[in-house]
């Protein structure tokens, strides 16, 4: 997968998580929008560790889309757009390695590298998939499914100006 390149970039998708089971849901979206080319000022990147490399990631862009995956987010599948208030409320449940993605995005604020635009997708993992293992079925799926909303959404948002088009409903169901 791509590391973040110095060059100033419009959109950069990061995905938050591991290899592991039902966290890799954050890395499967990059590596679709990855494998399926991307516009020239979109960089999708998988992180492993956002205490050491989320806020490097937040700079020298005007928008970011995190994706991650989300524990006790309802059916397994299931799309959800959170706001930072919602990440405030209950940070256990909206990520599922245990970082205080809240707390990232206040430290980033403060230093100004919070980007002009900031969305946060999460997909409900399935708390007994593989843990060592590879997506479940309906995590892929959903995965799959942001993925190629996202690029839908950068195809339409390079011909309409960003307040234009948002990404897509707050819930989605699998």
């Amino acid at each position: 997968m791509p590391e973040a390149g110095e060059r100033r970039v419009g959109t950069r998708v990061v995905g938050l998580g591991s290899p592991f089971g039902d966290d890799g849901a954050g890395w499967r979206v990059v590596e679709r929008l990855c494998a399926g080319g991307l516009p020239e000022d979109v960089e999708a990147v998988a992180c492993a560790d956002p205490a050491r490399d989320l806020l490097p990631l937040l700079a020298g862009t005007r928008e970011v889309v995190l994706v991650d995956a989300l524990l006790g987010g309802g059916v397994p599948g299931t799309l959800r757009r959170c706001t930072r208030d919602d990440l405030a409320r209950d940070p256990g449940r909206i990520s599922s390695h245990g970082h205080d993605l809240a707390a990232l995005l206040d430290l980033a604020e403060v230093l100004g590298r919070l980007p002009e635009r900031l969305s946060i997708f999460g997909i409900a993992a399935d708390g007994d998939g593989p843990a060592g293992g590879g997506l479940t079925p309906h995590v892929a799926a959903a995965a799959d499914r942001l993925a190629d909303r996202l690029r839908h959404a950068m195809a339409q948002r390079a011909t309409a100006a960003p307040a234009e088009t948002d990404w897509m409903p707050l819930e989605d169901h699998a």
